[in-house]
């Protein structure tokens, strides 16, 4: 679907939303092929609504040190934006990445530490 408008010159990026509903079925492998093939595009790609809807710390902290890395490195991908990181602050229930009272659950732990910040 994008070829032709960016054939045409009218995108000048491309978008990927990335909620961690859609990633219980996935493997790693399957999901770098797919990010791999909107590369082979030629474009910018900014990584949209980045989140991981999982209740367990530590599934979410896992799922977290999977993707991340797999989306910060890759060279076509030029921003990450997280989707609703206050646990309870969006209609996906898990995802936060801090909880209402300030505190961090693991995943933002990692990402912080991964960040260097």
């Amino acid at each position: 679907m994008a070829t032709p408008v960016i054939g045409a010159g009218v995108v000048d990026a491309l978008g990927q939303e990335a909620h961690g509903v859609e990633f219980d079925n996935w493997d790693i492998n399957e999901i770098e092929a797919n990010l791999n093939r909107v590369a082979a595009l030629g474009l910018p790609i900014y990584i949209t609504e980045f989140d991981i809807d999982e209740r367990d710390d530590a599934q979410q902290l896992e799922v977290m040190q999977q993707l991340f890395p797999l989306f910060y490195t890759h060279p076509e991908v030029q921003g990450i934006t997280l989707w609703g990181y206050v646990v309870g602050g969006t209609w996906v229930s898990d995802s936060g990445l801090i909880h209402p009272d300030g505190t961090h659950r693991p995943a933002m732990d990692w990402l912080m530490n991964y960040l260097e910040r």
